[in-house]
């Protein structure tokens, strides 16, 4: 892909895109995310998500964001879950 060299040019192909990303959003009911850095742009757009799934850390800042714009949410996985030893997991079920 070719660099836009015009500064101008630049900004309005910005502005246009996150306005498309907007328009895309809401309607989405799913969303599988792994770049945290766009969550400022796509959850405000996105009113109608019932499942978010993130396979990195959320700050508080993200996740005070995804609960104010996304009030129909009803499944959070946040890939945070940690692997079990299975000894420690077998020993634990007995006790």
């Amino acid at each position: 892909m070719t660099r836009i060299q015009n500064r101008d040019d630049l900004l309005s192909f910005s502005q246009v895109s996150k306005q498309f990303l907007k328009v895309a959003c809401v309607r989405r009911r799913t969303l599988h995310n792994s770049f945290t850095d766009i969550l400022h742009d796509v959850l405000p757009a996105s009113p109608n998500l019932r499942y978010f799934r993130c396979s990195k850390p959320l700050s508080n800042k993200q996740m005070k964001l995804l609960a104010q714009s996304c009030p129909k949410l009803t499944r959070l996985d946040l890939g945070i879950e940690k692997k079990l030893d299975s000894e420690a997991y077998s020993e634990s079920s007995y006790v």
